[in-house]
């Protein structure tokens, strides 16, 4: 085990906290999977959620779990599918239960038309994630396999309120949009010019085999790229100026944030398997919690296998208290 990972380890266990016989993060996040529809295709996407259907069947099942245990949140982040589909059909009835958390993000494609409808909701979130894979709109459209997303021109005219709050998001990968030092130079001047100055760029997942269809987990093995990748580029921003604030490992990555004035670049390196399985041996004697999943059934759960679900008791959670979560 490296000098990293075991500072990262030693973090965590520093950071939970017993709630009856779980052992619970501090700074809990919790993912909101709004809903399946999506209008997008991804190849590289394990969700793999393209659905038509718009209306949140579990809404009130939803909205019963999320007042459980929003006491216990520090972060909350709305992913999907895509989020928007659903802006008058549940999303901003789920965002109200949260209002008061710290931290409130949302995850979106950049779907035109509900986007740019919808200025006002997105700047009460702390940070809206935009996930982009190419520079140009026709190759970004093509990689997504959906057209009516948000050009670079539609983004370089948003608020500058709001773009102080968004974070292009792209996922790495041998084939697609950002795979070498130059396409991903490219991709920061070029939302840089339009005044984006937060991105995140991750290598594409390594999944555990037999977790997945076969050929998603063929295509992931086939199309990750180099372990040695950020490390070039990490090299290559150093020489454009920037210098590394921080490098951090969590569960199931190791992060390291680089700047450059105003801009931060975040290179995020996911290892679902090997940092599980040491968290796994280290912590085998507790039940541990470290992100929680709501899903559209109401279910939460305590990884994104859906193995493990949660108990916990519906409605409004009990004043000063949290005991919403049963062992």
């Amino acid at each position: 085990m490296d000098e990293l990972t075991r500072k990262g380890l030693k973090r965590i266990a520093r950071e939970l906290v017993p709630i009856n016989d779980w052992r619970v993060h501090k700074r809990l996040n919790l993912y909101i999977d709004i809903g399946p529809h999506c209008n997008a295709d991804c190849g590289f996407c394990v969700a793999k959620t393209r659905d038509q259907t718009h209306r949140i069947r579990n809404l009130s099942r939803m909205l019963e779990s999320s007042a459980a245990i929003r006491e216990y949140c520090y972060s909350v982040e709305f992913v999907g599918g895509e989020p928007l589909v659903y802006i008058n059909n549940g999303l901003k009835e789920l965002f109200e239960v949260f209002r008061a958390n710290r931290k409130k993000i949302i995850t979106t494609n950049g779907l035109r038309q509900p986007f740019l409808a919808s200025l006002d909701f997105l700047g009460e979130f702390e940070h809206v994630n935009i996930s982009r894979h190419a520079v140009a709109d026709a190759h970004n459209e093509q990689i997504f396999r959906t057209g009516k997303l948000l050009t670079l021109a539609d983004i370089g005219a948003l608020p500058p309120s709001l773009k102080q709050k968004i974070r292009m998001n792209t996922t790495c990968h041998t084939d697609k949009g950002i795979h070498q030092w130059s396409s991903m130079w490219e991709f920061i001047q070029a939302f840089n010019d339009q005044g984006i100055q937060q991105f995140m760029f991750a290598n594409l997942n390594k999944l555990p085999e037999g977790q997945y269809q076969a050929e998603m987990e063929a295509f992931t093995t086939a199309h990750r790229l180099d372990d040695g990748f950020f490390d070039d580029v990490e090299h290559n921003l150093c020489r454009q100026g920037y210098h590394k604030i921080r490098e951090m490992t969590g569960f199931g990555y190791v992060v390291r944030i680089l700047q450059n004035g105003p801009t931060t670049v975040v290179l995020k390196e996911n290892d679902d398997t090997a940092i599980r399985d040491v968290l796994d041996s280290v912590y085998q004697h507790n039940r541990m919690v470290l992100d929680l999943i709501l899903t559209p059934s109401g279910k939460v759960y305590t990884d994104w296998f859906l193995t493990n679900e949660l108990p916990i008791t519906p409605g409004p959670p009990q004043s000063g208290a949290a005991a919403s979560i049963e062992s």
